[in-house]
């Protein structure tokens, strides 16, 4: 995971954009009309969802990966199928997690000997199109993971306010990673060791725990998709990176390019990628290791 800092100004301005007539405009309105009916209301008939229509602008903001694996994503028009507009904060049903099924069924949530926030039945309808309450993700990450939880710290605030200031009392243990307004880059709070993440043990004890919660949440160890995605980044840097120390400068830069590349911001599994160049810039023996254990991970069955 890491942040993409797009200021409000230009989030906005790119949301003026979109559909046929202003689309914060028509926000306005429809939230004006939840809180008339006293909640979400949203269906397929009269009164129909149209966040859809921003997917071409987030996706681009967020370099078309998903805002919380950083899988690749496909462009709006052929991508459609494996990626949704996600709520940050669920729009219509809160779940308290981890429940105690998901303590059961999962073990690596076992340990949590507390529910990180209540039940909100009406979730938070308010926000429902509040454009620093949207973003893109992979339908794993929506459908099967993150689903209708919303992990916080502290104490749930029920508001028919848009204003999103009004919230931070929560806490939230997810990062918003789309623009500066969450206060901690995901990236310096979460690290990775090979293809695993970890907390970062660098920064304060409450980015650590965010991490930690972040990590468990969206299942980010355990979903093998995502671990063969994370080698074969690491056996791009690693190659990369030796072909760097070759006393041939063409060699160097075709390396030096292709550490460029998979270290971009553009790159799926960005952080990933980068922490692994600073293993192997500090410890290519270990950084080493490393490689070799990804290549068993994503050799084809013999």
């Amino acid at each position: 995971m890491i942040r993409y800092p797009v200021s409000v100004r230009s989030l906005l301005a790119g949301i003026k954009t979109q559909g046929t007539q202003d689309w914060s405009v028509r926000a306005r309105l429809r939230t004006a009309e939840f809180h008339r009916q006293g909640g979400y209301v949203e269906d397929d008939g009269a009164l129909r969802p149209f966040w859809s229509e921003l997917t071409p602008l987030y996706l681009e903001l967020q370099q078309n990966k998903c805002i919380y694996c950083e899988r690749t994503l496909g462009d709006a028009v052929y991508g459609r199928v494996e990626m949704n507009v996600e709520h940050y904060r669920p729009k219509q049903r809160v779940d308290a997690w981890p429940s105690a099924y998901l303590r059961t069924h999962y073990s690596h949530l076992a340990h949590y000997n507390r529910l990180r926030g209540d039940h909100l039945p009406g979730g938070y309808w308010a926000l429902a199109y509040h454009p620093l309450n949207l973003a893109v993700s992979c339908r794993r990450c929506n459908l099967r993971v993150k689903k209708s939880f919303f992990p916080i710290d502290a104490s749930r605030v029920i508001s028919p306010k848009r204003n999103l200031h009004l919230y931070s009392s929560e806490h939230p243990d997810l990062f918003y990673p789309l623009s500066t307004v969450d206060p901690d880059d995901p990236e310096a709070c979460i690290t990775f060791r090979g293809p695993v993440a970890f907390p970062a043990v660098t920064v304060p004890v409450r980015g650590r725990e965010r991490a930690r919660v972040t990590i468990d949440l969206l299942h980010l160890n355990q979903r093998s998709e995502l671990i063969s995605e994370r080698c074969r980044v690491i056996c791009i840097v690693y190659t990369c990176f030796i072909l760097t120390r070759i006393q041939n400068a063409a060699r160097q830069r075709e390396g030096q390019l292709g550490l460029d590349t998979a270290t971009a911001d553009t790159a799926p599994h960005t952080n990933c990628a980068r922490c692994f160049l600073r293993l192997c810039q500090e410890d290519i023996e270990t950084a080493r290791m490393f490689f070799f254990e990804a290549t068993k991970r994503i050799a084809p069955l013999s």
